[in-house]
């Protein structure tokens, strides 16, 4: 089965890629990795893939929906792994890479809210999302483009299609360390991949004292030197746990 990995990036999350690269490589050096992007000065390990549709008066986030969208129809690949590269890499890659992976998964609740928290709450991450290419689902997305337009259209094939459940751990949200601390602790060790989501980011200046710990976690990868992820202090009275 050919496995892809596939993100977007422009110069904006430049020094996002660059670590999530690292990282993912930590884990794995066989697995291709291709990059969609409006950006020319290359990174090792990792292929780039022009980008058809860039308007650079948008920024990064806003092309998101389309970069995901050409993704879909690359059939030559029997799976593609789609993430952010506000991400990283924290536990054995392959854990995914070798499990039976679906058609189309996503995690649900946004890697945030722990089982069973999040029974009947509404709403996938598309930041990691498993995929089986193919030009049906690709037109689908492209022609069905409703209100919200292409990101919706894919937010909705999540939540009433065809959507399987991923593990919380392929996708967890750092504000799980902050909101949800006794879940965290109980779980930091099965994590594989990390989502510095938000508009901090581990790069920026504007650092959030908050996750000052986990941003250091990112900087240990981007020094080629990783640290584990820390336990956390949020530990929160009454808390649903896993």
């Amino acid at each position: 089965m050919r496995k892809a990995i596939v993100t977007f990036c422009d110069e904006n999350y430049r020094p996002g890629l660059e670590v999530l690269v690292a990282s993912i490589r930590r884990w794995n050096q066989e697995i291709e990795v291709l990059v969609i992007t409006n950006m020319t000065e290359e990174i090792e390990g990792c292929t780039f893939v022009p980008a058809s549709d860039y308007n650079p008066d948008c920024g990064a986030w806003p092309q998101i929906p389309i970069y995901v969208t050409e993704a879909f129809g690359w059939v030559e690949y029997d799976r593609i792994i789609v993430i952010q590269p506000d991400m990283i890499v924290v536990g054995d890659l392959n854990r995914i890479l070798n499990a039976a992976l679906p058609e189309f998964g996503a995690v649900p609740g946004y890697g945030l809210i722990p089982p069973p928290q999040h029974r009947g709450m509404r709403g996938f991450g598309d930041g990691m999302m498993i995929i089986k290419p193919s030009i049906e689902m690709r037109d689908w997305i492209l022609d069905y483009n409703g209100v919200g337009g292409q990101e919706a259209t894919i937010q909705y094939a999540l939540e009433n299609q065809w959507a399987c459940e991923l593990p919380y751990t392929w996708n967890m949200s750092k504000r799980r360390y902050r909101h949800f601390g006794g879940s965290w602790n109980m779980i930091k060790d099965e994590i594989i991949i990390l989502h510095y989501v938000g508009e901090d980011k581990p790069w920026m200046e504007n650092e959030d004292y908050e996750y000052r710990r986990l941003n250091d976690v990112w900087r240990s990868y981007a020094a080629g030197n990783p640290i584990p992820l820390p336990r956390s202090k949020y530990e929160v009275e009454n808390e649903i746990v896993l």
